[in-house]
């Protein structure tokens, strides 16, 4: 009778054990797949960032610095070659995390730092896509194709986080 009862505890424990693995296997494929749609989204916002910086670190543009030339660089290549392969990875990415719910449920984190994620980049890219314009002697100064690329990629994030904003909103909100 004492064997049959180990034998059933350990069963048990062996179980709540397996359960317990598996809930946290589920948890970090979760965490993975953000951490994959973070990176992606760090990336596809690098040349923004670099615009803020280097706005910010030149006192908007009347200082000569390198990280003028670097931005600009980085700039011209995503709004160039790049932008449309982002977009073919990004749009997977907003509908694995917009899911369709109802008014009454709650919206999942990740939904929501998604949404606002997009929001904030509009924010900025409207903001520094006006600097920019305002700084354009400044900017020519450096040579027009800084100008140009600062100008196309500001322009870009603005019109591409739209998209992606009303993407998010009407995958993650049922119409009607």
């Amino acid at each position: 009778m004492g064997v049959i009862v180990i034998f059933i505890t350990i069963k048990a424990y062996i179980r709540g054990f397996i359960d317990n693995i598996s809930k946290k296997l589920k948890t970090l494929k979760e965490i993975k797949m953000q951490y994959i749609l973070c990176l992606v989204l760090i990336i596809y916002a690098l040349p923004l960032l670099l615009i803020v910086i280097s706005a910010l670190s030149t006192d908007f543009f009347a200082l000569e610095r390198d990280i003028i030339y670097v931005a600009s660089a980085i700039s011209a290549i995503n709004s160039g070659y790049f932008r449309d392969i982002f977009g073919s990875i990004i749009v997977p990415l907003v509908t694995a995390f917009s899911i369709q719910i109802s008014r009454d449920q709650k919206i999942p984190r990740a939904t929501l730092t998604l949404f606002t994620f997009f929001v904030v980049l509009y924010v900025l890219s409207s903001i520094f896509y006006g600097v920019v314009v305002s700084k354009e002697e400044k900017l020519k100064h450096f040579g027009e194709a800084i100008f140009n690329s600062f100008r196309d990629i500001t322009g870009a994030n603005m019109k591409e986080t739209l998209i992606y904003i009303a993407m998010t909103i009407g995958i993650t909100v049922k119409r009607g």
